[in-house]
């Protein structure tokens, strides 16, 4: 993988919305700055009905998600030094959504930006290895398309000669790499886009087993030496908070 410092996002830049700075009356204040961007702007056609599958291989579209909260984040299982702190902090969020009774409000998404590997077979073991309980996500060529132009995306691929990272599923090393983005963005029940974080992820705690055994040398040296700008569990949530009107506080993981 590149260096944390290299992984760009887009979307920032490319949702030049009006600023939403105001919040509802004795409710949940808006995010600082500091924590991501603000915005008000509503999901494209092509968005909303971009076929997604689960790692289940249930069929679904964001338009489908109408009525609820939707937090989207991108990754890649074959990712050895960001994706995992994504994970670790997703667990720590569905934890923080569990117990504050609002996990039926909010769906949490991650979705792979790495869709010529990551198949539905991938995402299955991927969730089964890491006890993911919420969604992992692919989509088609076409579906992939307009999401990353949408959400601004990249993705990257570079040929690996020597990897060391090894492919859990063949058991072979991975052949590529892909620089990605990172962050996540937060969909209002309305399918309303209202706040866009694109940093990398800052994890503090413990990662599981699994998840750490998967990290390389880089991994392990963030894992040490997070990023301080990185987005973390408690500024996610009070967006999440700001954004359903509900507060919602960081909870441990069972």
């Amino acid at each position: 993988m590149v260096p944390n410092a290299r992984r760009v996002w887009g979307l920032a830049a490319a949702m030049t919305a009006s600023i939403m700075l105001t919040a509802c009356a004795n409710g949940p204040v808006a995010p600082p700055s500091s924590d991501g961007h603000v915005v008000n702007r509503q999901l494209s056609p092509a968005v909303k009905r971009a076929v997604l599958v689960d790692q289940k291989g249930k069929r679904f579209t964001l338009g489908s998600l109408a009525g609820k909260n939707v937090f989207i984040s991108p990754f890649l299982t074959l990712c050895a030094d960001v994706c995992p702190f994504t994970t670790g902090n997703l667990a720590q969020v569905q934890a923080s959504l569990d117990a504050a009774k609002q996990a039926g409000q909010t769906r949490i998404i991650e979705f792979t930006v790495d869709p010529g590997r990551d198949s539905v077979r991938r995402l299955a073991a991927y969730a089964r290895s890491n006890g993911i309980t919420w969604t992992l996500a692919r989509s088609d060529k076409a579906g992939t398309a307009a999401m990353f132009k949408y959400f601004g995306y990249t993705a990257i691929t570079r040929p690996l000669a020597h990897s060391k990272v090894i492919d859990p599923l063949t058991r072979l090393p991975t052949t590529y790499d892909v620089a990605h983005s990172d962050g996540y963005v937060i969909i209002d029940t309305n399918g309303t886009v209202r706040f866009v974080n694109a940093a990398t992820p800052h994890f503090h705690g413990i990662l599981p087993a699994k998840l750490r055994a998967f990290l390389s040398r880089e991994g392990l040296n963030a894992l040490v030496k997070p990023d301080p700008r990185g987005w973390r569990p408690p500024g996610a949530l009070a967006a999440l908070s700001w954004v359903t009107g509900t507060e919602i506080p960081v909870a441990p993981i069972k």
